[in-house]
C-alpha cells in the first residue's frame, strides 16, 4: 500500500465519519456487521451461526451518506445517491465495506429511502493455515472427490501434498464457497506455498489478499468507478 494511499485512507474527517461505526466492528469477537435500517445494527461474531440485533441511535441515513460520501472521495469513487449509490472500499485497518443507499433499498414496504451497508472485519494478525481446513500431511480426504470430465494432473495421492505441489507449480486453483464461508482466507493460505521468488499481481474490488512475496503489486478495480 503506497504511502499516498495510507494517508489518504488516515484522513481525520473520515475517522470522524467512521466513529458510529467503528465501535461495532473494533471488538476482536466480532467476524462482521449489517446495517439494513437506521438505529440498528446487526452483529455476526465468529463461530456464530446467526446475527444479533443491536439498538444503534447514531445510525442514521446522515451518518451512513457522510461516511460512504468521504469514503468515496478518499479512494476515488464515483457515489450519488441518484445516479451511483453504490460503494465498495477498504476501511483505514483493512475491512472490507459494501454499501447501497437511497431509493433502492426498501426494508418495509413503506419504505422510500433505505441503507445496506456490510463491513467484514479483518484481522491483519490472524493467520490460517491449511490445517484449519483440516488439510494436513500425509493424511487421505476422507469425504468424496468427484471429477467430472477434468484432465487434473495428480502430484500426490494425498490431498495437502497434490494442493501444494499445484500451487508450487503454477497449476490454476479454483475456489468456490458461499459468502463468509473463508475462500479469501483459504486463499491467504495457499499463497506461503508460492516460491517467494515470483512475482504476484493481484486484482481485487477492495483489498483482501495478503501477499508475502517481496515482488508483488495490488490493483484495485472498482466495481462501481
Amino acid at each position: 500500500m503506497s504511502t499516498l494511499f495510507t494517508t489518504s485512507l488516515n484522513n481525520p474527517i473520515l475517522m470522524r465519519a467512521l466513529e458510529p461505526f467503528e465501535k461495532y466492528y473494533n471488538d476482536t469477537s466480532v467476524e462482521e456487521i449489517a446495517i439494513n435500517r437506521p438505529d440498528e445494527i446487526l452483529i455476526k461474531k465468529h463461530g456464530s451461526q446467526g446475527w444479533a440485533a443491536q439498538r444503534a441511535d447514531e445510525v442514521t441515513i446522515k451518518s451512513t451518506y457522510a461516511l460512504c460520501r468521504m469514503l468515496a472521495n478518499v479512494t476515488e469513487q464515483n457515489f450519488d445517491l441518484n445516479e451511483l449509490p453504490i460503494l465498495a472500499a477498504t476501511l483505514p485497518a483493512g475491512h472490507r465495506f459494501q454499501a447501497v443507499l437511497g431509493s433502492n433499498v426498501r426494508y418495509e414496504m413503506g419504505d422510500t429511502n433505505g441503507v445496506a451497508i456490510c463491513i467484514r472485519r479483518f484481522d491483519k494478525n490472524k493467520r490460517y493455515s491449511l490445517d484449519d481446513f483440516s488439510l494436513k500431511p500425509q493424511e487421505h480426504f476422507t469425504g468424496e472427490v468427484v471429477h467430472r470430465g477434468v484432465d487434473k494432473r495428480r502430484y500426490s495421492d494425498f490431498p495437502y501434498e497434490d494442493l501444494v505441489c499445484a500451487v508450487q507449480n503454477g497449476e490454476a486453483v479454483l475456489i468456490s464457497g458461499a459468502t463468509s464461508t473463508g475462500k479469501t482466507t483459504f486463499l491467504n493460505a495457499l499463497l506461503d506455498f508460492i516460491p517467494r521468488d515470483r512475482r504476484i499481481v493481484t486484482v481485487e474490488d477492495t483489498r483482501e489478499v495478503v501477499v508475502p512475496q517481496p515482488n508483488r503489486v495490488h490493483f484495485v478495480v472498482s466495481r462501481t468507478a
